[in-house]
């Protein structure tokens, strides 16, 4: 739900954020590949993200974000998938929105652990290398935590 300030009644909602690969029909490599070239600017957005106190790291060399999902996400409940906000617009000029309850996700930067090694065989590709420039990009999974390097 969301809360106007002017006592308006609530309006039902639906929002937040979908799993990655939850409703896409792409490889996932493509999507690996789109997180990366688009995260450092989502995380410029400040429409998009909020930097929050960290869970599992800690020190200068560790980040941490939730991204809640931007306002063009939210969903009225009882108007089908592309009913937004924007298609009814807020009464009496409400411009703040308080949204309860909604999935997001929590994002923690932080070095590769010493010791960690990628697996060169599977963990490892070159993009490009057409015009003898490339570059080696290395991603791999322990737990709930992803390693990216080169």
């Amino acid at each position: 739900m969301i809360y106007t300030p002017d006592g308006s009644p609530p309006l039902n909602i639906i929002a937040g954020v979908t799993p990655i690969y939850g409703f896409i029909d792409l490889p996932s490599w493509v999507l690996d590949i789109y997180i990366e070239i688009y995260s450092k600017d989502i995380l410029m957005d400040i429409t998009l993200v909020k930097s929050i106190p960290p869970l599992t790291c800690s020190g200068p060399d560790c980040t941490s974000f939730f991204l809640p999902g931007g306002l063009d996400l939210l969903r009225l409940a009882n108007g089908g998938p592309n009913a937004t906000l924007f298609s009814a617009p807020p009464r009496n000029g409400t411009s703040a929105f308080i949204t309860n309850n909604a999935p997001g996700y929590h994002v923690e930067y932080f070095p590769v652990p010493k010791g960690f090694g990628f697996n060169k065989t599977s963990d490892c590709t070159t993009y490009g290398g057409s015009s003898n420039e490339a570059i080696n990009i290395c991603v791999s999974a322990e737990g709930t935590q992803i390693y990216a390097g080169e």
